[in-house]
């Protein structure tokens, strides 16, 4: 049995070779990125990642080019001379080699000599999902020059499920999380990646790829792919793999739905068809086109308005400012690509009710929002 007292590098090798990837692969590399310092690389950093169980503590490596930049197509140079890596806040009981943690230091000095390459072990000693918030800071560029400190970034790591480490792990987080992390690449349990998992939401939308659920409080919603055996109401967690279909952030299910308690079905959120989408919800879910304010995208919504029609396509028009792709008509674009069946509308001109999830599309001309309607209920005439 391996323990945090044996060679560091001992253990590294271990851990790795038994995840199964290289050593450097998920190293970061600090620089300079839209003139302010950045993680340049890789572009996974953000993808939570399994802390591996070596019979006493949960474990795995990370790497850190403190001042490296690989340039496309081979070769590297250095942007940094020198900067600090401090801590914002980190899950109790997560430890970054001798520098994050709590009781730790709380900063990392990194330069262009013997700190320039470093390894140093993230452990936990208990079952669970992690998160580390940090920033780079007191950047001086390779001519002598301030940098601009970093935004704040969050790292995640959750530790694996079983002692075999041969299962896939999730990462509990909160839609607004969720919103800024990318999707989970190829082969998450051969490259040690984890996917996410939701709690507590309720299940508003059922279609025949899956479902919509979304928070009590009606603060944000998400499709689930693949999900079956829900009913509006059900209040549910589950598990899967994050991805993007359209410009929506899906969860792709890798494990049965849990169903965790039965109740009523969401109210729809009454909004104005201009409102239907909103701002950018996050680095990795953009909002509409002009949206503004909070997003409402995944949401259970109502509108209503006169119905458009323009090309085969359905609008609804309460005389706001909605974006849309229409060349000659207003309103919120109305979509039933989701249904697998054909529901009526009453004629172009009617005055219309519709209740639906607050989704989007990808247009030409950029993301625009749209009403995906649930069934022939959802359409009221009065």
């Amino acid at each position: 049995m391996f323990r945090l007292s044996t060679l560091v590098a001992v253990l590294t090798m271990a851990i790795l070779a038994q995840a199964g990837f290289a050593q450097h692969e998920h190293d970061l590399h600090f620089g300079i990125v839209n003139g302010r310092m950045a993680v340049a690389e890789p572009d996974t950093y953000e993808v939570p990642k399994v802390l591996y169980f070596d019979g006493e503590n949960y474990l795995r490596d990370q790497g850190m080019d403190g001042v490296l930049v690989y340039v496309p197509g081979g070769g590297s140079y250095f942007q940094l001379r020198s900067f600090t890596w401090r801590q914002i806040s980190i899950t109790p009981g997560l430890n970054i080699g001798t520098w994050f943690g709590q009781g730790r230091p709380g900063f990392a000095n990194l330069d262009d000599g013997p700190n320039r390459h470093l390894h140093r072990l993230v452990s936990a000693r208990q079952p669970g999902t992690y998160l580390f918030t940090s920033y780079l800071h007191n950047g001086i560029d390779h001519l002598g020059n301030p940098v601009p400190d970093s935004e704040p970034f969050t790292m995640i790591w959750v530790t694996a499920r079983n002692n075999d480490n041969d299962a896939p792990a999730y990462a509990a987080v909160d839609l607004p999380l969720l919103r800024n992390l990318p999707d989970t690449p190829p082969f998450p349990l051969e490259n040690g990646w984890a996917g996410v998992e939701l709690s507590n939401l309720v299940v508003s939308a059922v279609f025949p790829s899956g479902f919509y659920a979304q928070t009590a409080s009606r603060t944000g919603g998400v499709f689930v792919q693949g999900g079956s055996g829900v009913v509006a109401g059900d209040r549910v967690t589950v598990r899967g793999w994050l991805a993007t279909q359209g410009s929506e952030r899906v969860v792709v299910l890798n494990e049965p739905v849990e169903k965790t308690a039965s109740g009523p079905a969401p109210r729809p959120l009454t909004l104005r068809c201009s409102a239907v989408g909103g701002g950018r919800m996050g680095k990795y879910t953009p909002g509409t086109k002009n949206g503004a304010g909070i997003s409402n995208t995944g949401l259970l919504v109502r509108v209503a308005g006169v119905l458009r029609s323009e090309s085969g396509r359905l609008y609804v028009d309460d005389g706001s400012p909605a974006v849309n792709d229409a060349a000659t008509v207003g309103g919120v674009k109305v979509s039933t690509q989701l249904l697998g069946l054909s529901a009526v509308f009453p004629p172009s001109g009617s005055f219309v009710v519709l209740t639906g999830i607050s989704g989007t599309e990808e247009t030409p001309s950029g993301v625009i929002p749209v009403i995906r309607v649930r069934g022939q209920s959802d359409i009221v005439t009065p």
